[in-house]
């Protein structure tokens, strides 16, 4: 009993807040929950090469680590590393020059320091790859998504992508046909926007039906992903 009354006094944690992060409901700093938002980036970019790796540095715990992957002739990759297990959540179909865009995730328990993410085509073929990966704080981490995900093709047009949650972080993944640097799309903030992808976020305080997620208007678009993952 005395060593429960101990933690409480100088962890300052409530037993509401211990069952909070028990249930994947973020991190706590001075009692707190972890802000939802963006919790550090990293980009990195090969011509021709298996595997290519960045660096990620995080702040929170208990983030949702999104990796955002370009192909260009090869539609076989997987993510690893950082010490965390990775599932994918899409694909798109490969489409002009081959050009496919995927999204990872995975959950970081403890903050990332430097850790290495990465990126392995499975079959040898040298191919073009750029990778965005971001960490997401104050998210659901027990059940991220929020409704399914939406991919699309070439062409340019918008996404429309639908919410039930009243909090959620929206992101938009997408491979430029023209710009080396495509820009954000009305309303939404770029994470990433270099060789021929971009990675962009908006946060939405409210359900949303049939949300536009697009490029900047002249960025011309080969495949593209919007998904929204829930505040805790």
């Amino acid at each position: 009993r005395r060593l429960c009354e101990r933690i409480r006094i100088q962890g300052g944690l409530s037993v509401g807040t211990l069952s909070l992060l028990k249930a994947g409901k973020g991190t706590v700093g001075g009692g707190a929950a972890a802000p939802f938002g963006l919790d550090g980036s990293a980009h990195a970019n090969v011509a021709a090469a298996n595997t290519v790796n960045a660096s990620l540095t995080t702040t929170r715990s208990n983030d949702v680590i999104i990796c955002s992957v370009v192909t260009a002739n090869t539609t076989n990759i997987t993510v690893s590393g950082g010490g965390l297990t990775w599932s994918q959540r899409a694909g798109t179909p490969a489409l002009g020059a081959a050009v496919q865009t995927h999204e990872w995730s995975a959950i970081a328990a403890s903050p990332l320091s430097g850790a290495t993410i990465t990126v392995t085509d499975n079959t040898a073929s040298n191919p073009f790859m750029t990778m965005d990966v971001f960490g997401i704080s104050g998210a659901n981490t027990a059940s991220p998504f929020d409704g399914a995900v939406v991919t699309g093709g070439e062409g340019g047009t918008p996404l429309l992508i639908s919410t039930t949650a009243s909090d959620t972080f929206i992101i938009g993944l997408f491979s430029s046909s023209v710009n080396l640097n495509p820009t954000a799309g009305t309303g939404f903030t770029a994470i990433s926007g270099a060789d021929f992808a971009l990675a962009e976020y908006d946060i939405v305080a409210a359900p949303q039906t049939n949300l536009s997620v697009a490029m900047g208007a002249t960025d011309g678009t080969h495949s593209s992903i919007a998904d929204a993952i829930k505040k805790a």
